[in-house]
């Protein structure tokens, strides 16, 4: 049993013992059903097939949230503090992270690629229906120069997946969600062009 259902069992015994209005299960934690979300994620970012955005979520919600979840999706994918640059001769998906220990990424001396994320304004937004008002952004990566891709080039495709939660009755003139969290899951892929080896 983890810590967070310890602590609500014994709200739960105290607010009994009181008198009080029952309180609700705590949402999000990492067991049933949402242990076998993080588990796929994690096996499918380990074997870099792309991720959905529900997979993506699962893995920064458990960031997030912290706990066991949380020590798993550390351990199991690489970490890295900035998204740019990419480093094809490492993983293909990582999590970053500015607070990430970084000493099992990659060296400074590993190729990189520079690259850019569309802003999280212009994504489509994954709801999580587990998660009532929390979700992904999944923001298109594009190469820093543009430039024309020549025979045999590798053009680089992918995802920063970006947790964000919906603001509360928003003014009409403001935005309906707000990035939340350190924890960012960046995937990508190679993309050879036409003609190419």
């Amino acid at each position: 049993m983890d810590d967070d259902n310890i602590w609500h069992e014994d709200l739960v015994d105290l607010l009994e013992r009181c008198g009080a209005a029952p309180v609700p299960a705590p949402t999000g934690m990492i067991d049933g059903p949402d242990r076998d979300d993080l588990a796929s994620a994690l096996a499918a970012a380990r074997d870099d097939v792309r991720l959905s955005e529900a997979q993506a979520f699962a893995l920064a919600w458990a960031v997030e949230r912290g706990g066991d979840g949380a020590r798993r999706v550390i351990t199991g994918l690489g970490a890295q503090r900035t998204a740019s640059p990419i480093y094809p001769g490492w993983r293909r998906t990582v999590l970053v992270r500015r607070r990430a220990d970084v000493r099992d990424g990659p060296r400074l001396s590993d190729a990189s690629v520079s690259v850019v994320y569309q802003s999280a304004l212009n994504s489509k937004i994954w709801w999580s229906p587990s998660e009532p008002g929390f979700g992904v952004a999944p923001r298109p990566l594009g190469l820093r120069r543009r430039g024309r891709n020549v025979d045999g080039a590798v053009a680089y495709k992918g995802r920063l997946y970006s947790l964000v939660r919906r603001r509360a009755g928003p003014p009409p003139d403001t935005v309906p969600f707000e990035v939340v969290g350190d924890a960012h899951v960046l995937q990508f892929w190679e993309e050879r062009a036409p003609g190419g080896a």
